[in-house]
């Protein structure tokens, strides 16, 4: 019975081990998924700000040629 045990002792350490090594994989995936998101999202905003500039300089340049005219 004493063999059993310990067949059985060592089965659930290397499911825990198993276990653990896929926790910390999926946090990883997880990590680089958050990762990947926070650089798509601060892209869309810069390339935002960009156009929204691009939009005021040339409101800009018509109020500049409203005023020479």
């Amino acid at each position: 019975m004493n063999c059993h045990n310990a067949i059985a002792a060592r089965t659930r350490l290397k499911m825990a081990e198993r276990h653990a090594k896929n926790d910390q994989c999926l946090a990883d995936l997880l990590q680089e998924e958050v990762k990947q998101t926070e650089i798509e999202a601060a892209s869309s905003v810069s390339l935002f700000l960009e156009r929204l500039n691009d939009e005021d300089d040339a409101m800009a340049g018509d109020e500049q040629t409203d005023h020479q005219g």
